[in-house]
């Protein structure tokens, strides 16, 4: 009597488990493109000096400086990372680009005159 007790307790966890089994999905299907888009900051400064024809100019602008350029509107910079993916090919750019209105005052001494630039 126990034996079959058994085998009914065990049949029967075996018939719950059949339905509680979750139902088979067929797998979902993925888009053929897919786009990734991430754009992030990045602040640089500009140090160094420019020579024409024996005239030399020095140039310092701190990440500060350009920071207040931004904030003014005398510079724009934008970075960002760019990806499309079709299937198995993909293609990708990472770029930086902007612009800055950086102005300077030099002195150049001439034979005539002291051109102020």
């Amino acid at each position: 009597m126990s034996r079959t007790r058994w085998l009914l307790g065990v049949a029967l966890l075996l018939g719950l488990a059949t339905v509680a089994a979750p139902e088979e999905r067929p797998p979902e299907e993925r888009p053929r493109w897919e786009f990734e888009f991430a754009p992030y900051a990045w602040l640089a400064g500009n140090y160094g000096s420019l020579t024409v024809k024996g005239h030399v100019a020095q140039v310092s602008v701190s990440p500060i400086d350009v920071y207040h350029l931004l904030e003014d509107g005398n510079a724009f910079a934008g970075t960002g990372y760019l990806a499309a993916r079709y299937e198995r090919w993909s293609v990708f750019s990472d770029s930086l680009g902007g612009y800055a209105e950086e102005g300077i005052t030099e002195r150049i001494p001439t034979q005539l005159c002291t051109l102020s630039v």
